[in-house]
């Protein structure tokens, strides 16, 4: 269903005096909440939000967070951008248009869209969080046999923008984006 919260937070802490490699800190705050209201839950609310730091770490791309893509700065190629420290927030609002039928092939239909803000920082002191890049998507979806499908317009505030077409789910291309 669509209601819940989701919330995950670690800190790692590699050290050459205790056998690490590189030394190297790193702090992740991952948290989602979703909402659905109206009759049979016909509108859904969902609230996202990711913050990530990473000191001491090398220019790899292990040590490197990236955004760009469908519900990850929509309107950017997959992975587009990347440095070791990120904020992103995004509210989405989506509609059932029709309801699930008893037929397996047929599946609802939904429309949404997003509001998204994110920033990356190549260093920890140069993190503000007072101006934030927006981008934001427009997008229809359906939940087939083998999995959601999205067909979307994502778009910046600088003019960018893309078209996808997401099978299955485009927030959990890695295991630190929650899904719908």
């Amino acid at each position: 269903h669509s209601r819940g919260n989701f919330l995950y937070a670690d800190y790692e802490y590699h050290d050459r005096n205790l056998g690490a490699e590189e030394e190297l800190k790193r702090a992740r705050l991952i948290g989602q909440s979703a909402l659905s209201l109206g009759s049979d839950d016909q509108h859904t609310l969902i609230f996202s939000g990711r913050l990530f730091a990473t000191e001491d770490a090398p220019a790899q791309p292990q040590n490197l967070y990236q955004i760009g893509g469908l519900f990850n700065f929509s309107g950017l190629p997959y992975n587009s951008l990347s440095a070791r420290q990120l904020a992103f927030v995004m509210a989405q609002y989506q509609r059932r248009l029709t309801r699930p039928g008893v037929l397996p092939f047929v599946s609802p239909i939904y429309i949404g869209a997003s509001i998204e803000g994110a920033e990356l920082w190549s260093f920890r002191d140069d993190i503000s969080l007072r101006v934030l890049n927006w981008a934001g998507s427009l997008y229809v979806c359906t939940d087939s046999p083998i999995g959601p499908v999205f067909f979307g317009w994502g778009f910046t505030s600088d003019s960018a923008d893309a078209f996808y077409l997401a099978l299955s789910w485009p927030f959990m291309l890695d295991e630190l984006r929650p899904g719908r």
